[in-house]
């Protein structure tokens, strides 16, 4: 289930932020702490515009109001007899229990934060509250620096089996654990009421319903990472959570990044853990840690998508298919000349796949080395950085922006084909130029679709078949 977060500041937005909540989310948790005023009249009215939706009452301590005010105003809202009310776990044990004697109607949720992961502490305060409040809710949070953390949490939820116990990782990096809660075992995870205030690491409530279709209707079952850098970046979660749905598969697709993936490697195989797309700076690493490599992909040197069955991990590498099956559906490369600007592993990719095909390929690079490197492994042609010529089609595997300057003195004419690995929204400015002098430009877009299409039938290649 979803719960979304209503954060205020005001009366007025926190019945508009309800509002929202109530299309989107299965309950709510109205933040007092965070509200110019939380007047017990007041919300007992909020309250009882929106009967059909579970509440549940938090007011954290705040600088402005003393522990003891902040106690007897919990005791106050706890007379509304909301399902749920946070306490946090730094309030004295006599004034928990007295507090869960006297409303004892309400499902209590102590809360309590970790400034840094810890598997030894938290899982001491968990065995605690299981003896001293059985059959109340332990709410834990923890600080993390990398999504490796978030995965720990995550798999220790799952290992505890406690649908009293819930979990999250704050933070940018923590982000993947509100995505994997349903999986993680928590009974609901949370988000915001506000799709223009999203605090850093959580989701809008519409975006956890919609796009990563998590529905109390239909509960996950497992999941796919996109490992790639910057996370935010990173468009895959659009497209492959849409075709999830298409294809009726219990199964989430998330972003995430790390410092450490030989460790979080580690982590997935104790987790319902499907496969991965895999992005820069990941994809050499990562074929290190598989089971199993196709010859592609070890011949390329990386791997760009990872299918799980069972303890079993295989590696494969279809960017040079993609890019070059995007390409023929304009034309076929049998016979033609074919640039290629850089020489990393994409374009070590697309050399590979495009002298397959019968094109006369040429690597171009700043470094000449690296040039004469691809050309020597994989029988193509290698030419010094700047010396353009012509060529029938360009591909651009180079990554910063702006492109160096001496790009713009490649000639476009009509009658190329000019494909731009890059990830954009836009069109680049080297498709730009293309469009303009009537050449015909390839974006990412189209590219990805191929890419995303080759990984879906190795992912689900017993149900699913994608030309």
């Amino acid at each position: 289930m979803i719960c979304a977060t209503i954060h205020g500041p005001t009366l007025f937005d926190a019945k508009r932020q309800l509002n929202y909540a109530s299309d989107y989310a299965d309950r709510a948790e109205l933040r007092m702490d965070l509200w110019a005023n939380h007047r017990k009249e007041e919300v007992e009215k909020l309250i009882h515009e929106h009967p059909d939706i579970p509440l549940i009452f938090s007011l954290k301590p705040h600088p402005k109001m003393t522990e003891l005010k902040r106690l007897e105003e919990i005791e106050k809202l706890a007379s509304l007899r909301p399902g749920y009310f946070e306490i946090e776990h730094e309030v004295p044990d006599d004034i928990r229990r007295s507090l869960m004697r006297k409303f004892s109607h309400i499902q209590w949720i102590t809360t309590k934060h970790f400034s840094r992961w810890s598997e030894e502490e938290i899982t001491a305060v968990y065995e605690q509250h299981v003896r001293e409040y059985p059959q109340t809710y332990l709410k834990v949070t923890v600080d993390v620096t990398d999504s490796l953390e978030a995965l720990k949490l995550c798999r220790w939820l799952r290992e505890k089996h406690d649908e009293h116990l819930l979990g999250y990782a704050t933070g940018l990096q923590g982000q993947i654990s509100y995505l994997l809660s349903p999986i993680a075992g928590n009974s609901w995870t949370y988000a915001s009421a506000d799709p223009k205030h999203i605090p850093k690491g959580m989701f809008a409530a519409e975006t956890l319903r919609y796009t990563y279709r998590i529905k109390k209707s239909r509960p996950l079952e497992a999941f796919l990472l996109q490992f790639t850098s910057p996370v935010q970046s990173d468009c895959h979660y659009l497209s492959h959570n849409s075709v999830l749905e298409q294809i009726h598969e219990p199964v989430i697709f998330a972003g995430i990044e790390t410092k450490h993936l030989e460790e979080v490697w580690k982590e997935l195989k104790e987790l319902p853990f499907r496969g991965a797309g895999v992005g820069k700076p990941y994809q050499e690493e990562m074929m290190l840690l598989l089971d199993y490599t196709d010859p592609i992909a070890l011949k390329i040197g990386g791997v760009n998508a990872v299918v799980v069955e069972g303890d079993i991990s295989y590696g494969f590498n279809n960017e040079g298919f993609a890019v070059l099956d995007t390409i023929e559906k304009q034309s076929p490369v049998k016979g033609k000349t074919l640039g290629i600007l850089g020489a990393d592993l994409t374009a070590r990719a697309i050399a590979l796949e495009g002298t397959k095909r019968g094109a006369k390929v040429t690597v171009y690079s700043p470094d000449s080395k690296d040039a004469k490197k691809i050309a020597y492994e994989i029988g193509c042609g290698d030419a010094l950085w700047g010396k353009w010529g012509s060529n029938d089609v360009w591909i651009n595997t180079l990554k910063e922006e702006p492109l160096p300057q001496e790009v713009d003195k490649i000639a476009f004419k009509k009658g190329q084909i000019i494909a731009d690995v890059r990830l954009s929204l836009e069109e680049t400015p080297l498709l730009a130029r293309a469009r303009q002098a009537g050449a015909t430009p390839l974006g990412e877009d189209a590219i990805l679709v191929q890419e995303g299409s080759g990984q879906f039938c190795l992912w689900f290649r017993n149900i699913l078949a994608i030309s």
